[in-house]
């Protein structure tokens, strides 16, 4: 049997990694300043790095420029500072 163990809960101690399987998958939805699949393909290894379960993706048609992240780990402000630490607008929608 295989699992994997989210970069972020190694150092914390079994106790906290068992605590943290159970969490849910959130979806976050970002409005972000993203244009180009140009920049979509430079961003993709930072916001995989994030977390090992993260699922993503950019709606670049929509007028916001959506970012959907999918993940049991990925805070959304993680997400913001990730985007704008690379000179993107990134908020999260409500």
């Amino acid at each position: 049997m295989l699992f994997y163990i989210p970069r972020q809960f190694v150092l914390d101690g079994p106790l906290t990694f068992i605590n943290n399987l159970k969490r849910k998958r959130m979806i976050h939805v970002f409005k972000t300043s993203v244009k180009t699949k140009k920049s979509i393909r430079w961003l993709k290894p930072k916001l995989n790095a994030l977390a090992l379960d993260l699922k993503w993706n950019f709606d670049l048609e929509d007028c916001d420029h959506i970012l959907r992240i999918d993940s049991a780990f990925v805070e959304p402000h993680q997400v913001i500072n990730l985007l704008q630490s690379c000179n993107f607008e990134c908020q999260e929608l409500e």
